[in-house]
């Protein structure tokens, strides 16, 4: 008599964790950027909350405004600060202000565009007797702070009668009395080949030609950060 032997049969194991590193490295950059748009979250509530107050105090009584209740947002909503705002000051209303501001800035870049455009092109292109001395004397006016030429610019204009007037704070804009932006380009003029102006004299263009044909397209970055920082400069003055 024969006895069959019945194989054994091993219980199945369970396969053991596999570490996978980058599961926590998802893990570690989602606490991260939490982290920082949190942070990021906070600082745009502090850069905010001063505009957010001076918009709810241009409708707020002048009695809620720094008082001991200042809150953000006042349930007495009132537009007299407005009307206030429009009389202006000493009988000159605000429309007056922002009228004289608007004529001077816009005159302001018209002027010093065209006059530090054409001075930078005589001291960029043209050779002529006297040129570093005069570019050098120009640059130093940088040195020279406003309030020492104040007094006797306006003893000059009072006497020539043109106080009160839009002609003292515009002449000098339209005559490249800004070294700055004669400077500036100056310096991007000279970056520009000088085969263009050659090879325009060889096709018998003359200096306003190439100038105003050439010169003036090219410079059109130069000319945008002039108008753009003249005008700001001169509604803030």
């Amino acid at each position: 008599m024969t006895t069959m032997s019945t194989p054994t049969q091993t219980p199945p194991t369970t396969p053991a964790p596999v570490y996978n590193p980058k599961s926590e490295s998802v893990t570690a950059k989602r606490i991260k950027s939490t982290i920082f748009h949190i942070i990021a979250l906070a600082l745009v509530a502090m850069v905010l909350y001063p505009a957010l107050w001076m918009i709810s105090a241009a409708f707020k009584p002048n009695s809620e405004i720094g008082g001991a209740n200042n809150a953000l947002w006042s349930a007495n909503f009132s537009f007299d600060n407005f009307a206030t705002a429009m009389e202006g000051i000493g009988g000159v209303s605000t429309l007056t202000f922002f009228t004289n501001s608007l004529i001077l800035a816009v005159g302001a870049v018209v002027g010093t565009v065209l006059s530090a455009s054409i001075s930078a092109y005589a001291f960029a292109r043209i050779n002529f007797p006297g040129r570093g001395l005069f570019f050098g004397m120009m640059i130093a006016t940088l040195l020279l702070p406003f309030h020492v030429v104040i007094i006797p610019q306006y003893i000059v204009f009072q006497q020539l009668g043109l106080v009160d007037t839009y002609v003292p704070l515009l002449i000098g804009k339209f005559l490249a009395a800004d070294a700055f932006f004669v400077f500036l380009m100056v310096q991007f003029m000279r970056g520009l080949p000088a085969e263009l102006d050659e090879a325009a004299r060889i096709d018998g263009a003359g200096h306003a030609r190439i100038f105003g044909s050439i010169m003036l397209p090219l410079m059109k970055p130069a000319l945008i950060s002039t108008s753009i920082f003249s005008f700001i400069w001169s509604w803030n003055d």
